[in-house]
Parts: structure tokens; C-alpha cells; sequence
């Protein structure tokens, strides 16, 4: 929420920012109650194919975060959530983002 006060659109004008994004965290996005303020709704998706492996390394860095395999944050789990947004735009992997607010 402080990042959309920061960026409100007076200010992403005078920073030169068009777009401001919400990212997908597995096991956080999934984890709000039901409802249409709180669901992720991805409209844009990335093609990370060629960093995906780099993010699975650095996810193995912290282990506070890091789970078992099949649970959320397991990098079977990011690879497996990576491989379908991958799906969706064609790619083998992708990262899905929610757009917060777009300047024309």
C-alpha cells in the first residue's frame, strides 16, 4: 500500500513511471480471503525462461522461506507455478503480474 501513495499519479508522471505492478508471491497472493479486492488477477505475463534457474538459486539462499516439496514456496512449486503462466503466454516459463494503476 505505501508504494501506491508514493506513486500516485501526479508523482509517476514527474518520475517517469507509466506502470505500477503487483507481483505474484505463492503462498501470499493465494492466502487472502476470497473476494474482488483481495483476488489476483494477473493481466500481464513475463517471459523468465532465461531466469528462471537464477531465481531457484537465489530462493535457495533463504531458507526462513524456503519449504519441502510440494509445499508453496518449494522451488518445485515456483518452477511448477513458472511453468504454467509460462503456458499461458507460450514461453516455458513466465512470471504473472496484476496491474495496480497505468498512465495513458
Amino acid at each position: 500500500e505505501s508504494i501506491s501513495a508514493v506513486l500516485k499519479p501526479l508523482y509517476m508522471r514527474e518520475l517517469g513511471v507509466r506502470r505500477l505492478l503487483s507481483f505474484e508471491t505463492i503462498s501470499s497472493t493465494d492466502a487472502a480471503p476470497p473476494n474482488a479486492q483481495s483476488a489476483f488477477l494477473p493481466q500481464v505475463l513475463v517471459d523468465v525462461s532465461e531466469h528462471l534457474s537464477r531465481k531457484l538459486e537465489i530462493m535457495n539462499m533463504y531458507e526462513s522461506e524456503l519449504q519441502s516439496d510440494f509445499a508453496p514456496r518449494s522451488t518445485s512449486s515456483i518452477e511448477a507455478l513458472a511453468r504454467y503462466r509460462g503456458s499461458m503466454i507460450g514461453a516455458k516459463y513466465a512470471e504473472a503480474f496484476s496491474v495496480i494503476r497505468e498512465l495513458g
